[in-house]
């Protein structure tokens, strides 16, 4: 589950939050700092130059757990419809 949510495409994570619904300008919010992290580091008091980083989230970010959640979610929908297709079904 974890390297799953680790190489998880860009793109399928914004269907995902289209398909459940989140507003617009949200959506944007959560792609813009995932996509295109920059950083700059303060240093004595003096910023650095902006520094782009080349990978969206990992540990440590605050929207991660947010992220897992709706990637589990995607995982739990393929199993809950491949199920019902083959004819399994949940007891609860």
């Amino acid at each position: 589950m974890e390297q799953a949510y680790d190489s998880m495409c860009w793109l399928t994570l914004k269907k995902l939050l289209i398909y459940l619904g989140f507003p617009d300008r949200f959506m944007e919010l959560i792609m813009e700092c995932i996509t295109l992290p920059r950083y700059s580091i303060l240093i004595n008091g003096t910023r650095s130059k902006w520094i782009e980083g080349k990978c969206g989230f990992r540990q440590g970010c605050p929207l991660s757990p947010f992220l897992f959640i709706i990637c589990s979610q995607l995982l739990s929908n393929i199993f809950y419809y491949r199920g019902k297709k083959y004819g399994y079904q949940h007891l609860f």
